[in-house]
């Protein structure tokens, strides 16, 4: 009589019995002749671990089947996503050495179930592939046998998410991903090339599930070689390129939907409308050293720097430059080694750094650009404001936030009058934005209320019929020279009556501010 082995990691008898019997049922379905099955009987294996060994073991007599097997297997224990088996078929034929050609898949996608079915099955409902019980999942993650002896098909978790990072790198190496590089074609050919890249579903786990599979690696000087390789390949223009639309990182490829991409012409075209756009000319993509600082890889940065002699202030990508772009995702690390290597903090595009910083609310990186990189806070960012503006706007426009507040703080005593596009500072927009809180901080920081912009108008001049009275009242009180005029001659006391701000002309006058004869062309309502 058999008697079944199980450890404390191998619990619930129950369960593990019946699974013990299924795997030798199937193994038996598998023999052809009455004295086979006999001389099986008689060589059962003692426990489910060794009789996923012997399954395992059976397929060493065609090492191909053992490597297609092993490979389906670390892929269906980590990958981020289910698999159909066509996607998983594929996916198990591609060798992590050499870029994958369609000469290496299998005639028939159904000879991974065939090989094993005793490991892993179809979802009747989803038809996603999974491990047939999870106790197979144990024991590939076991390092050891329920004897002590050692699991010679243990498959570690830097192992598996390894050979799936290099298995996507090898496809987007194949041909259909190489050539032709989408954003170089005319129309017509951009769309067909496009929609039959859409087509290929495995496709987008590889553009978008590299990377994670590369951060899930802890020895990362594993994977510095693979990464730098892969950047400085051949195939980095193709997979930025659709790596950089937003649509396509949105779409659920695994599922079968009537909206799928590739058969929607509606999604179709937003894509391709998207990809026009990175087209030469209108956008350019970044380099090595940019994804390498996006996606924060500090050794490949490292090695891309000193080895290639990379540019730190190239320009190039979505977020212009490799600096910006490790600022956007808070990878310090790559920050602080690009700015050992001469990167300029104050590189801007649609913003710098800092204007980043400001409008994710990120308070750390506001100060470490402020007080450490002493960033230059008179930059502007494309709507033509500095970053301290940028952050009065925020401020005045959102529920309370001590965040908020704090950060408009530190950049007001580093720079409370710098002045946007129009020369108007940062109180002129707390005014006209109607933000007492905003004004309040800008002032008890030093905040001057006797700037002009370029049409001459200090704070005050901004205020309209329904600026706040305390804030009206703090502008009164604090500005020094309240009855100034624009450029064209206009007082504070002339815009309230030429915009019928009863309210605001009264309390001028109760000031007894004077107003030049010109006021009286204007009829009080």
């Amino acid at each position: 009589m058999i008697r079944l082995s199980f450890t404390s990691d191998w619990a619930d008898r129950n369960t593990y019995r019946f699974r013990w019997v299924q795997c030798q049922l199937n193994e038996l379905k598998l023999l052809e002749r009455d004295s086979a099955r006999l001389d099986a009987l008689k060589n059962l294996a003692p426990d489910l671990p060794r009789s996923y060994k012997k399954i395992l073991d059976r397929l060493s007599e065609r090492l191909d089947d053992q490597t297609l097997m092993l490979r389906a297997l670390t892929w269906l224990l980590y990958c981020s996503y289910p698999l159909k088996l066509e996607y998983l078929a594929t996916a198990a034929c591609i060798d992590p050495l050499q870029p994958f050609s369609e000469d290496q898949r299998v005639d028939d996608n159904n000879t991974i179930l065939k090989k094993c079915r005793s490991l892993i099955c179809v979802q009747a409902e989803t038809n996603f592939v999974e491990l047939c019980h999870f106790s197979i999942t144990q024991f590939l993650k076991s390092e050891t046998m329920p004897d002590g002896s050692k699991n010679l098909y243990y498959l570690p978790p830097d192992e598996g998410n390894a050979h799936l990072m290099k298995a996507c790198f090898m496809y987007l190496r194949s041909p259909t991903f190489v050539e032709p590089l989408l954003s170089t074609l005319r129309t017509e050919e951009m769309s067909a090339q496009f929609i039959s890249k859409l087509r290929d579903r495995l496709g987008f786990y590889a553009i978008f599930g590299w990377e994670g599979h590369a951060k899930a690696i802890k020895d990362k000087d594993r994977i510095s070689e693979d990464v730098y390789n892969f950047l400085k390949g051949e195939g980095l223009g193709t997979w930025s390129e659709l790596w950089e639309l937003e649509e396509l990182g949105r779409h659920r490829w695994w599922e079968d939907s009537p909206n799928d991409i590739s058969n929607h012409p509606g999604r179709s075209r937003t894509l391709l409308c998207e990809l026009h756009s990175a087209s030469p000319g209108r956008f350019v993509a970044g380099g090595p050293l940019y994804y390498a600082s996006l996606l924060g890889f500090e050794t490949v940065v490292a090695r891309l720097l000193k080895d290639s002699s990379e540019d730190p202030n190239t320009l190039g990508g979505r977020r212009y430059s490799p600096l910006l772009a490790a600022f956007s995702n808070g990878h310090m690390g790559v920050v602080n080694i690009l700015r050992k290597a001469g990167a300029n903090v104050n590189m801007c595009k649609d913003g710098t750094a800092l204007h980043d910083a400001v409008d994710k609310g990120n308070l750390t990186i506001v100060k470490l650009l402020v007080n450490e990189f002493k960033v230059n806070l008179e930059v502007h960012n494309a709507r033509g404001l500095p970053a301290l503006h940028v952050g009065v706007q925020k401020l005045a426009t959102m529920q309370p936030d001590k965040t908020c507040e704090e950060l408009v703080k530190v950049l007001a005593i580093h720079g409370s009058d710098v002045t946007d596009v129009n020369g108007r500072t940062a109180l002129h927009w707390a005014v006209s934005l109607n933000s007492r809180k905003a004004a309040a901080l800008l002032i008890e920081n030093g905040a001057d209320l006797d700037a002009a912009d370029k049409s001459g108008r200090i704070p005050l001049h901004l205020s309209e019929i329904d600026t706040e009275a305390s804030l009206l009242e703090m502008l009164l009180r604090e500005t020094r020279n309240p009855h100034v005029s624009d450029k064209l001659g206009f007082t504070p006391l002339h815009l309230a009556v030429k915009q019928g701000n009863r309210h605001l002309t009264q309390v001028l006058l109760r000031r007894n501010l004077d107003a030049p004869n010109s006021a009286e062309v204007y009829t009080m309502k």
